[in-house]
């Protein structure tokens, strides 16, 4: 039977039970442990069959749960990659790659969220030793000192309560900004990051982790400077390869690619753009003010009946029945049945009846995110 290769995209099940099938290949006979130096290839599984401690429980070894601590024991730290529980590694940005926030809690790169108005987030290229593609500036664009919140609030954090978690990553200050600043996991205690120009790598476990209800700077990961330390104007962090996941080791980093992370995004936040869209060919009596729209969204179903957004400001938002132009006046969510978003129209005056009718939409998406 050959090896199965453990992907950074398996899932926490599939790379133990992958693990599993590949310990019950190595032969249950070897005794003889390699040199310290040798850990390549099947010479690795070789000297972990020496040690029952990673072996499936079927072969008489404590389970794949112990993997990581016994490999660490027997000088092996890279086999393994939890998955990360953190979603976009800066790749998906649908609102944008250089966002300044006008608003409290505002989102900017997909599943990031800033805390306080004039805070500046960027996507650059990656220069960190972080094996990912982008790095996630975020300066005070404020005239003066003021604090900077950069959070992701978790969908399922309850069921992470009382767990132990790991959180890594790199981090540097922009803008001469140096010293103190810090990194919190849920509600538990705080990180201190000794900042400098220059890239460093974080890791902090927490066990018995514990989160808020009602906080959602408490519902994840958050960074943030202290009361003593603010940024002044252009200044800020920078950050890359970021991870948060289950267990007191923190594993490498492996990015997901581009497909799996955008769908992942959109389960919060979808972006259409310009939308144009053309009902079924059926009759419809005539209406007035209002009519039902169809859209169909990318995932299979969103966190929430989602808030939808569009440019309500340009007149180049109009329904179309049978060649009658009316301007909309208002869009609402009224139901969700999966992938498929109905919305009601609203419109000045009547539209007669008609077997066909479409619409333009200006800048339009649809909002799940966690406020």
């Amino acid at each position: 039977m050959d090896l199965e290769y453990i992907y950074g995209s398996d899932t926490g099940k599939e790379g133990f039970e992958k693990t599993n099938r590949n310990f019950s290949t190595v032969a249950s006979t070897a005794t003889a442990a390699l040199p310290a130096t040798d850990f390549t290839g099947a010479n690795v599984l070789t000297k972990l069959a020496a040690d029952n401690s990673v072996l499936p429980v079927k072969n008489g070894g404590t389970g794949a749960a112990e993997s990581l601590t016994a490999c660490s024991n027997l000088g092996i730290t890279q086999m393994f990659s939890n998955p990360n529980l953190l979603i976009n590694d800066f790749q998906v940005a649908q609102r944008g790659t250089d966002i300044t926030t006008t608003v409290g809690y505002q989102y900017t790169l997909d599943r990031w969220c800033c805390q306080y108005i004039n805070t500046r987030a960027t996507r650059l290229n990656n220069t960190s030793p972080a094996p990912c593609l982008y790095s996630y500036q975020v300066i005070n664009n404020y005239t003066s000192a003021q604090n900077i919140l950069l959070l992701q609030a978790l969908e399922n954090y309850k069921s992470l309560a009382g767990k132990t978690l790991t959180a890594s990553g790199w981090i540097r200050g922009v803008g001469g900004y140096t010293g103190t600043y810090y990194m919190r996991i849920g509600t538990n205690g705080s990180l201190v990051l000794n900042l400098t120009s220059e890239w460093q790598y974080f890791s902090i476990t927490k066990e018995n982790v514990s989160f808020s209800d009602t906080d959602i700077r408490s519902q994840g990961i958050v960074f943030y400077g202290g009361s003593v330390n603010f940024p002044s104007a252009g200044q800020g962090i920078e950050i890359a390869g970021v991870k948060l996941e289950l267990g007191s080791v923190a594993t490498p980093f492996v990015p997901r690619p581009y497909g799996e992370e955008l769908a992942l995004c959109q389960r919060y936040y979808i972006k259409f753009g310009t939308y144009y869209g053309t009902s079924a060919s059926t009759t419809y009596s005539e209406v007035t003010n209002s009519a039902t729209i169809y859209i169909n969204i990318p995932v299979a179903l969103m966190r929430i009946s989602p808030t939808i957004l569009y440019n309500s400001g340009n007149t180049n938002n109009y329904i179309v029945f049978s060649g009658t132009y009316k301007h909309i006046t208002g869009i609402t969510v009224s139901s969700v049945n999966g992938g498929t978003i109905r919305c009601t129209v609203s419109f000045d005056g009547t539209i007669p009846a008609c077997t066909l009718y479409s619409v333009l939409i200006i800048d339009l998406a649809f909002d799940a995110e966690i406020y």
